[in-house]
């Protein structure tokens, strides 16, 4: 998994406010377990949003209304940001980028 992949699942977890999982992470060993179980959380955070952006997108347009992004309400409260177009909806791709931004930005 690449770091941008890695950043998105971070910010990822920011904006769904999991959990923390500490127990997953397993101590640097040297031999590599600690950036395998990064890697594997960073897909469950993302199969997890990808899992609550279908369930919020009740018209299965791939896009969400500012109604439907109430079911995420981290969504709602950000939703003109992440809005880039001004389209009046949020595609998984604008919230990516936006996690992605929002990430680099908590990283300087």
């Amino acid at each position: 998994m690449n770091l941008q992949a890695l950043a998105t699942a971070c910010a990822v977890a920011l904006l769904l406010a999991l959990p923390a999982h500490a127990a997953d992470d397993a101590p640097a060993t040297g031999n590599g377990t600690a950036p395998r179980a990064n890697a594997d959380r960073a897909e469950r955070l993302l199969t997890e949003l990808d899992k609550r952006f279908n369930t919020a997108d009740t018209d299965h347009d791939g896009s969400l209304t500012q109604a439907e992004a109430k079911a995420m309400p981290r969504v709602a409260q950000n939703f003109g940001a992440i809005d880039r177009d001004g389209s009046g909806t949020v595609t998984r791709a604008e919230l990516m980028s936006y996690l992605r931004d929002r990430q680099a930005d908590r990283q300087r």
